[in-house]
């Protein structure tokens, strides 16, 4: 059985950092559940500005029951992977995807990426129906992405690939 919970904070909560994520999840969801051997507990976070992303791979890897999802600049890298061939961009682009610059005052470079591709893009709703038919081109080029069998994408990259073969089990 698959039982999914999303952390959720009030607004005057900024507290996004991944130690804090970390934190919330183990105490709302690891510390309140009955976790049974097999169970477990999935952290998907970005990059993006934080600092500490090996601390908490390493954290989650001594946790019994706890992963992490890491992408490389940000979520919407994977989301990316769904819709463009990645091989297709020249070293020049890969490098403007990696650095994720503000493009706008709500967008990001990967955002905007996306919207080119799709039309338009709302990073709040951005309609799973979309993604969802391309997932295997996404695990695929996630997959080749991860060369060097990191715990984490140091370089472009998303593992959120690894959660989803899991849940396709």
């Amino acid at each position: 059985m698959i039982y999914l919970h999303l952390l959720k904070r009030p607004k005057s909560d900024t507290n996004s950092a991944p130690n804090h994520v970390f934190n919330k999840l183990k105490k709302e969801a690891k510390d309140e559940y009955n976790f049974e051997r097999n169970d477990e507990l999935w952290m998907i976070i970005d990059t993006d500005r934080w600092k500490n992303i090996e601390e908490m791979v390493l954290e989650c890897e001594r946790q019994e029951n706890m992963f992490v999802a890491v992408s490389n600049p940000c979520f919407e890298f994977w989301l990316l992977l769904h819709i463009k061939d990645i091989s297709e961009y020249s070293s020049e682009e890969i490098e403007l995807i990696l650095q994720n610059r503000k493009v706008s005052l709500n967008r990001n470079y990967v955002d905007s990426k996306i919207a080119e591709i799709l039309g338009s893009y709302n990073k709040s709703n951005p309609k799973p129906e979309l993604f969802i038919p391309t997932i295997e081109s996404a695990i695929k080029q996630a997959k080749n992405l991860n060369i060097s069998d990191e715990n984490f994408p140091k370089s472009l990259g998303s593992f959120v690939y690894k959660i989803v073969e899991k849940l396709k089990k």
